[in-house]
């Protein structure tokens, strides 16, 4: 099991950030790369929901996600990766997302994933894809700070 989290520190309050990336189905207003974002369904799956996005991205590709759960109050949802280009069938996603405010006013995210990947996958190319990852959640709240900062 892969594990991670990466942080980032935004000037903006946390219901501001929250705005803007709390939405499920907003990914295209703030992610790179993405060209389109349509829910399906409704709802958290932990609270009898069904709520699906699908989301487009520049090589056209699709990758489906389910919303597992949503907690405005706190900032937070989780969601798990159904389809994606590249993604194995034996393999396990699921990611969480927290926006948590800080003394000074401004605000934190928490974007975590805990992902299982197939048995037959080395432990260098399981090391190299939490590298990967990492790297991406990292430039994916870069430009969310670009984009809160206009």
């Amino acid at each position: 099991m892969i594990t991670l989290e990466v942080t980032h520190r935004f000037e903006q309050s946390a219901d501001q950030v929250w705005r803007v990336a709390g939405e499920f189905g907003g990914l295209q207003a703030w992610l790179p790369g993405v060209t389109g974002c349509r829910v399906e369904g409704s709802g958290a799956a932990n609270a009898g929901g069904n709520a699906e996005r699908r989301v487009t991205l520049l090589d056209g590709s699709i990758t489906r996600e389910r919303l597992e759960s949503l907690d405005d109050a706190n900032r937070c949802y989780e969601y798990s990766i159904l389809e994606a280009k590249g993604f194995d069938a034996d393999s396990e996603y699921r990611a969480s997302f927290q926006v948590l405010p800080l003394a000074s006013g401004g605000s934190e995210v928490h974007w975590g994933v805990k992902l299982r990947l197939p048995a037959s996958i080395p432990a260098d190319k399981s090391e190299k894809v939490k590298t990967r990852i990492a790297a991406m959640y990292a430039m994916f709240l870069q430009n969310l700070a670009s984009v809160l900062a206009r």
